[in-house]
């Protein structure tokens, strides 16, 4: 086998250790963790919620809502990040009752991230539930879902990004060149 076999061959083994080894990018920014934990009863009112992420998220671009019995909203100031953690600062929470948690961050590579989580203040041994101010809306009703994570949700294809499709073509094509050299060679010296 001549040079231009060996370096067809060497194309065709490169191509096919791209495509083994080339992983679509999926890995997206995600809730891992929170206090109060999701669906949890607490006994004691928290003083902040923390929400603890897989990845650091943008600082400048978090809101967390915290809404309760009789609809009020909980938070004090604007939610901070510091490093994967997002604190968003309570008042003070005195009725026992359902609370929700609504969330949205964006990761640092843009995706944004939204979510809902709940937790449960039990009233203290002892002490009278605060009655919803009158007039005031419910807590809206939790509806569980995946969190949406931002152009991933309106994808119509695999989740395949457009850079690894076009990768694979072209891998693909060197593969398809490779062996039409490799066949042309090996036709060569048959003859």
């Amino acid at each position: 086998m001549g040079g231009p076999a060996l370096a067809s061959i060497a194309s065709f083994l490169g191509a096919v250790t791209v495509l083994l080894t080339a992983a679509p990018a999926a890995a997206h920014t995600a809730l891992e963790s929170s206090s109060p934990a999701d669906g949890s009863r607490v006994k004691t009112a928290p003083t902040q919620i923390t929400l603890d992420f897989t990845e650091p998220v943008r600082p400048g671009v978090i809101r967390v809502d915290v809404r309760g019995p009789g609809g009020g909203g909980f938070g004090t100031a604007q939610a901070r990040a510091t490093g994967d953690k997002v604190i968003q600062p309570l008042r003070p929470l005195t009725a026992a009752g359902m609370y929700l948690i609504e969330f949205r961050v964006v990761a640092l590579d843009g995706d944004p991230l939204t979510g809902t989580l709940e937790f449960t203040l039990d009233a203290p041994a002892g002490t009278e539930t605060e009655a919803p101010q009158p007039g005031a809306a419910p807590p809206t009703p939790v509806i569980r879902a995946t969190p949406t994570f931002g152009a991933a949700a309106n994808r119509k294809d695999d989740g395949v990004p457009a850079w690894g499709i076009g990768l694979g073509v072209l891998a693909a094509g060197v593969i398809v060149t490779g062996a039409t050299l490799i066949g042309r060679q090996v036709t060569r010296d048959l003859d």
